[in-house]
C-alpha cells in the first residue's frame, strides 16, 4: 500500500465525528430537558427504571471510553505507519527512524529482520492471522457491549412489562385501587424508557464500534500492504525469491554481455580506423620524402643554371678541418 491509498487520518476523523456527535447529543439532551426529566426521573413508584437506564448508560459510556482508547491507540499506529512508508520511499528496505517502536508495522519489521537472519521461510499467511488473532483481542470488550446492549433493553422491557402485568392483576383483584393502576401506568412508562434508552445507546455505540472495525481492518491491510510490498521483497528467502533473484541476476549478466559485446565492436572498430590513420601517415611521409627529394634536385639544377648563365666560378668546396 502506498502513501496515496493509505489514509493516515482516518481514526482522527473518527474522533472528531464522535466529538461532535456528543455534543450535538448534549446540546439536544439540554434543549429537552423536562421531557427527558418527567420520563426518567418524576413520578417513579420504584427505582427499576433508573436501575436498568443507569446499567445501559454505563455499558454505553465503558464501551464508548474503550473505543476512544483503542482509537487513540490507532492513531499512533497510523503515525508510525506513515513514516515508515514514507521511510521505504526512500530506501528500498525502509527504516525504523522515527517510527514509535512498539508499533504494530515496527514488530513486523523485527519479526521478518529476525525471520530472515535465520534463513526461515516467511509464511505472510501466519503472520497475517497472528497479527489479526491479537488485534481481535484488544476489540473483546467493546464487542460483548455491542452483542449485550440491545439485551439490556429488552431486558428492562420485560421487567417494566411484568411490573405493569403485576399492578394489573392486582387491580383486577381489588377494583378501584388506584395505587394499582398507578403501578400499571409506571410499568409501562418504564418499558418505554428502557426502551428508548437501549436504542439509542445501540444506535451510537454500534456506529462507533463500526467506525472502529474499520480503522482496524484500514491498519491491518496497510501493514500487510507493506509487508508484502517492501519487507518479503528484501528479506525473504523462500524458493520462490531465490528463482526470482536468479532470475534478476541472468537478466543483468544478459544486459552486461551485450555491453560487453558492444564494447568490444566498438574497440574492433577503433583499431580499424587507426590502422587506416597510420597508413595514411605512412602514405604521406612518403610523398612528402618524395618531394623534398624533388626539391633538393631542382634547387641543385638552378644552382648549376646560375653559376653557367652569369659564368661565376664554380663554388668552393668547404675547408677540411
Amino acid at each position: 500500500m502506498t502513501p496515496t491509498t493509505f489514509k493516515p487520518t482516518l481514526s482522527r476523523n473518527v474522533l472528531m465525528m464522535m466529538a461532535v456527535f456528543m455534543i450535538a447529543i448534549g446540546a439536544i439532551s439540554f434543549f429537552n430537558r423536562d421531557f427527558i426529566l418527567k420520563i426518567y426521573f418524576e413520578n417513579q413508584l420504584t427505582v427499576i427504571g433508573q436501575v436498568v437506564n443507569s446499567l445501559i448508560v454505563v455499558l454505553f459510556l465503558v464501551g464508548i471510553l474503550k473505543v476512544i482508547l483503542l482509537l487513540f491507540s490507532y492513531v499512533r499506529e497510523e503515525k508510525a505507519l506513515e513514516t515508515f512508508l514514507h521511510n521505504c520511499a526512500l530506501s528500498e528496505k525502509g527504516s525504523l527512524a522515527g517510527v514509535y517502536e512498539k508499533s504494530l508495522i515496527a514488530e513486523r519489521y523485527r519479526e521478518v529482520v529476525e525471520l530472515g537472519k535465520k534463513s526461515t521461510p516467511i509464511d505472510h499467511g501466519t503472520l497475517a492471522s497472528l497479527l489479526v488473532s491479537r488485534e481481535s483481542l484488544r476489540t473483546s470488550l467493546p464487542k460483548y457491549i455491542h452483542n449485550i446492549l440491545i439485551l439490556t433493553g429488552v431486558f428492562g422491557t420485560i421487567v417494566s412489562l411484568s411490573l405493569a402485568l403485576l399492578g394489573a392483576s392486582n387491580l383486577l383483584e381489588s377494583s378501584g385501587n388506584l395505587g394499582e393502576m398507578n403501578l400499571v401506568m409506571h410499568g409501562m412508562s418504564t418499558a418505554l424508557s428502557t426502551t428508548i434508552t437501549a436504542i439509542v445507546c445501540y444506535l451510537l455505540f454500534g456506529y462507533f464500534y463500526l467506525k472502529l472495525t474499520d480503522v482496524q481492518t484500514g491498519v491491518i491491510s496497510a501493514i500487510e500492504s507493506a509487508t508484502a510490498l517492501h519487507l518479503l521483497p528484501s528479506f525473504s528467502k523462500s524458493s520462490e525469491s531465490i528463482v526470482h533473484d536468479i532470475a534478476d541476476l541472468v537478466s543483468a549478466l544478459k544486459v552486461v554481455a551485450k555491453e560487453m559485446q558492444q564494447a568490444q565492436l566498438s574497440i574492433n572498430g577503433l583499431d580499424e580506423k587507426f590502422t587506416k590513420l597510420d597508413e595514411r601517415i605512412v602514405n604521406v611521409s612518403a610523398r612528402h620524402e618524395q618531394y623534398l627529394s624533388f626539391m633538393s634536385e631542382k634547387l641543385v639544377t638552378i644552382n648549376k643554371t646560375l653559376h653557367s648563365g652569369f659564368r661565376l666560378p664554380a663554388p668552393s668546396s668547404p675547408p677540411e678541418n
